[in-house]
This record gives structure tokens, C-alpha cells and sequence, in this order.
């Protein structure tokens, strides 16, 4: 996966819908600019094919669902195939960046209920639960122990969707995105 960033910080600003930050976003990308995330080779990846994803967004208080198209590159050098995906998507989700901040948000300025904010939100309780607990650990992992047992989580959002944090600097630190779940692999060697 590539991950290139610089739609976050203008679809906050800007308040520009997530499908045409994508749109923007894979319109300036060029294949030959990024480095093989594999074998670090650069202007080795080209353009291959594409895929279709949905991409829940919210604007104007309503949830908005519409289907999008990854580009998919390929490194001339180690064959890997890559998919390409501006920050505002979260890798392996179909939901918005903005969109769970949002929602993130909602939840920590408690103005309503859990099932209120659900039901307003169109997701589940254990959707709900599980974007809690990784953005609490992502947080705890960006901030360090100490520095997040002083920082509120209403108060890191407003840094974050501020611009004081920047999700490019987790994910150079850390090999992948703020509120990607960080998929382990096992095998079985018996």
C-alpha cells in the first residue's frame, strides 16, 4: 500500500467532501514520484489496474455511500503490487477519515447517547466500541504514556483536526495509518 498525504488537512479547512479530496488526490498522483514500499526502489512503480471500494462519508448531516476506484501500482523491480490510498481513507475501512473522527468526536464531547450517536451515525454499538479503543491505543502510541494520561481525548481531536498533528508523521513513525487496524499475520509451522 501507498500512502500518500495532503487531503486531510484541506478537507478540514475547507470542509470539501471526501469523495472529491479523493478524486483530487488520485488526479495528482504520479506512479513515478513514490518509492516501492517493499524494496524502497524509487520510480520503479507503474500503473496497473484499479478496484472498487465504497467510501462512507459524512456531510451535511447526512451519511453519504458511494463507491470509488483504487489505483493499483506495480514495482517494475520486485513485482509487488500496491494499492494507492490518499489519507483521507483509512486503510481497510470503508468508512472516512473524517468521517470516524467525526463520530470520535460526537462521542467524547458526550452530547449524546451511545445509541443516539449510532442510530444518528447509521453503524453499530461494537463499530462504535472498536474505533474507541484504537483510537485510545493509537493515541497512548502517538502521545507516549505519559504524555496521553494528560491529554484528553476530546482535547487531542481538536489538535488533531487542527493541524497539530499531523496522521503523515504517525505513519512514517509507526509503518501505518492513525486508526488502521495493524493486521498480524500468522502461520502455522507445525
Amino acid at each position: 500500500m501507498i500512502r500518500f498525504f495532503d487531503a486531510f488537512c484541506k478537507s478540514i479547512f475547507n470542509k470539501t467532501s471526501d469523495l472529491l479530496l479523493f478524486t483530487q488526490a488520485c488526479d495528482t498522483f504520479s506512479a513515478d514520484d513514490f518509492v516501492c514500499p517493499k524494496c524502497g526502489r524509487k520510480h520503479a512503480c507503474s500503473n496497473i489496474q484499479s478496484y472498487s471500494r465504497h467510501l462512507i462519508s459524512y456531510e451535511n448531516a447526512t451519511v453519504i455511500c458511494c463507491r470509488i476506484s483504487v489505483r493499483q501500482v506495480q514495482c517494475s523491480s520486485c513485482h509487488s503490487i500496491h494499492a494507492v490510498l490518499p489519507d483521507c481513507l483509512v486503510p481497510y475501512s470503508s468508512y472516512s477519515f473524517s468521517f470516524i473522527l467525526t463520530v470520535l468526536h460526537r462521542y467524547f464531547s458526550g452530547t449524546k447517547t451511545i445509541e443516539d450517536l449510532c442510530l444518528h451515525f447509521q453503524i453499530s454499538v461494537s463499530t462504535l466500541y472498536a474505533w474507541i479503543r484504537q483510537f485510545q491505543k493509537h493515541k497512548r502510541l502517538w502521545l507516549g504514556i505519559l504524555q496521553d494520561g494528560e491529554t484528553t481525548a476530546i482535547f487531542f481531536l481538536k489538535e488533531l483536526l487542527s493541524g497539530a498533528f499531523s496522521p503523515d508523521d504517525f505513519f512514517s513513525t509507526y509503518r501505518f495509518s492513525f486508526l488502521q487496524y495493524a493486521f498480524t499475520t500468522f502461520s502455522n509451522s507445525s
